[in-house]
């Protein structure tokens, strides 16, 4: 786990994930981007989100609902 409380390996998945959704020109719910963003606000913390450095809680979950649902309105 890295020291922001994010597992590592995850930074590798996510950049993959990001390559092969340009490649494939597919919307991407970039969540690694998403807790980031959310950690970068003043007394926010990545930690805020996950229940074990990996896995989203609740509140790591609802910001995940609502840009899939951005995702969506976005399209139609």
């Amino acid at each position: 786990t890295a020291s922001d409380g994010w597992n590592v390996e995850l930074r590798h998945y996510a950049h993959a994930v990001r390559q092969i959704a340009r490649q494939e020109h597919v919307r991407l719910v970039d969540v690694d981007k998403l807790f980031r963003a959310y950690a970068a606000i003043p007394q926010h913390r990545l930690s805020d989100l996950l229940v074990d450095g990996m896995h989203p809680n609740d509140a790591g979950e609802r910001i995940i609902a609502d840009h899939i649902l951005e995702q969506i309105n976005g399209a139609l």
